[in-house]
């Protein structure tokens, strides 16, 4: 994909490894659930307040950070210091006292109680799981989902690290755009009438294109809905678009078995296939049974023609 232009997400730090890699102008995420923008706003503090990865990882799991650790450390090395190093409560009440300054501080944002009080939650949930936290948080069963350490330490198909900690300069690209606040978390329905037509109003304003669109599997859910779905597509087209513009669905295809780091564990399905389809995007790959990377022009053309009918047909990502 073409650098720069403006990256439209959705979900929690996956859109970071998307946004170090695209380096666009700004980046919008949006998210039906509060809790998952009180979520990045817990990011953007805590990228804000860090100096490097290992720096970030340690406010993220309040746990004290090993010796040894710079700038120049692989994050194979990174998680295999970190990972025996036990939380800290007191370095969490700390952390979580900081956090809240810098956001009603520092940045004057109006956190009401509830608030307040999904940032404890979230924040909790770091500290109580460690790095072997997934996307639901509270794990339900063993191995459901991948580990937010496996996710950061996977590489793609040429063994390259791609996440947003894989390099100190992915990390600092990330943290540069929090810094000047362009990464903007917004509450806010695919299907609605508001979020994506406010961010394809805002959009225009700087005469600009949104070159990614990272849809996760969110149209999965709004199949479920006779009318979502098309409004979806409806918002997507008031989009400013480009010939360049593109979906990052998850991949559908046969899943490969990437490499994956992390001390003492084992590969677990849910890691396996959800790692493959950030690499596939990353890589760009394209696969007859199932797409990562789907032109946004083309596909819209797709749903007007009737082509896109089922969630079956969107990860065709028919012509």
């Amino acid at each position: 994909m073409t650098p720069g232009g403006v990256y439209v997400g959705v979900g929690p730090e996956q859109n970071f490894s998307y946004i170090a890699a695209l380096r666009p102008r700004i980046a919008f995420i949006i998210d039906i659930r509060r809790q998952a923008v009180v979520q990045h706003l817990l990011y953007k503090a805590l990228f804000e307040l860090s100096n490097d990865r290992a720096d970030f990882i340690s406010r993220l799991f309040a746990k004290p950070r090993p010796s040894g650790l710079d700038s120049m450390s692989s994050i194979d090395e990174i998680w295999s210091r970190y990972w025996h190093v036990a939380s800290d409560s007191q370095m969490w009440v700390r952390n979580l006292d900081a956090v809240r300054a810098h956001l009603t501080g520092t940045h004057g944002f109006a956190l009401d109680t509830e608030d307040l009080e999904s940032l404890t939650y979230v924040y909790r949930a770091f500290y109580d799981l460690g790095p072997i936290i997934t996307y639901g948080g509270y794990q339900v069963r063993p191995g459901a989902g991948v580990t937010f350490a496996a996710l950061t330490a996977a590489v793609d198909s040429a063994g390259v690290g791609r996440s947003f900690l894989a390099t100190e300069d992915r990390f600092r690209f990330v943290r540069d755009m929090h810094r000047r606040n362009l990464i903007v978390p917004v509450v806010g329905d695919f299907g609605g009438e508001k979020a994506i037509r406010g961010v394809a109003a805002y959009v225009r304003s700087m005469e600009a294109t949104v070159r990614a669109f990272y849809v996760s599997n969110v149209e999965q859910y709004l199949f479920r809905d006779s009318t979502a779905w098309k409004n979806f597509y409806h918002n997507v087209a008031v989009l400013p678009l480009d010939s360049v513009s593109t979906f990052i669905r998850p991949w559908a295809g046969p899943v490969p078995a990437p490499r994956l780091v992390r001390a003492g564990s084992t590969r677990r399905h849910g890691e396996v296939s959800r790692i493959a389809w950030m690499r596939a995007s990353l890589d760009g790959d394209q696969h007859t049974d199932g797409t990562s990377l789907c032109p946004i022009g083309g596909f819209l053309a797709s749903v007007r023609g009737g082509r896109v009918l089922t969630y079956s047909d969107v990860l065709k990502c028919p012509p």
